[in-house]
């Protein structure tokens, strides 16, 4: 038990506390009122109920005039004080019907655009993805064909430095009036491939 005090007074205030706190770091979607108009579209909605509680007032004197003629100014006020509530009623609840649609075409238009946008990027990053693809197999052939005409270009300019050598020799030897029995160095491979 707490010291003079109710059991659990201070979970309950710094749960008041955080509640409140809650409610200050709430999103700008606050409502008002009973009906739960979003904060940021409360002027369009008294815009409406405004507009149609004048439209139905203009309408109620112009019927009391009519049906009630002969009658005086407050039987007139009485007539449209009666018909009021209703029309009031019905106001408020279409300009609410009309804002909250509103307010779900924006939402819905948003998501829309969002999907669209997200759609968009996915077939670039699939169109760059083939491309990019695509440079890399090229490069890749690229790379291989150079590589092919680079070894075989190493192997022909080997060949003919092994003729040189060979051409070399032959012709030391018949400068020095020797015999030259070394065959030429393609040979070599064709006699040791025959003899198997």
């Amino acid at each position: 038990m707490a010291q003079g005090g109710e059991p659990g007074l201070a979970y309950r205030e710094s749960e008041g506390l955080r509640a409140e706190e809650e409610q200050e770091n709430e999103p700008d979607d606050n409502r008002e009122s009973i009906w739960t108009i979003p904060a940021r579209l409360k002027r369009w909605y008294f815009a409406l109920f405004s507009i149609q509680i004048a439209i139905a007032t203009v309408w109620l004197v112009k019927t009391a005039i009519s049906s009630e003629s002969g009658k005086g100014a407050s039987d007139i006020l009485l007539y449209v004080w009666q018909n009021m509530a209703p029309a009031a009623v019905s106001s408020a609840t279409f300009a609410l019907v009309i804002v909250d649609t509103v307010n779900g075409i924006m939402v819905l238009s948003t998501w829309l655009e969002d999907e669209l946008k997200k759609r968009r990027q996915r077939q670039i990053r699939a169109a760059v993805e083939k491309e990019v693809g695509e440079a890399v197999e090229k490069a890749v052939a690229e790379a291989v064909e150079v590589a092919s005409k680079a070894s075989g270009n190493k192997a022909r300019a080997e060949e003919r430095q092994s003729w040189v050598e060979w051409n070399r020799r032959r012709e030391a030897a018949a400068a020095a009036g020797l015999e030259f029995t070394e065959p030429p160095p393609g040979s070599r491979g064709r006699e040791s491939q025959n003899s198997q």
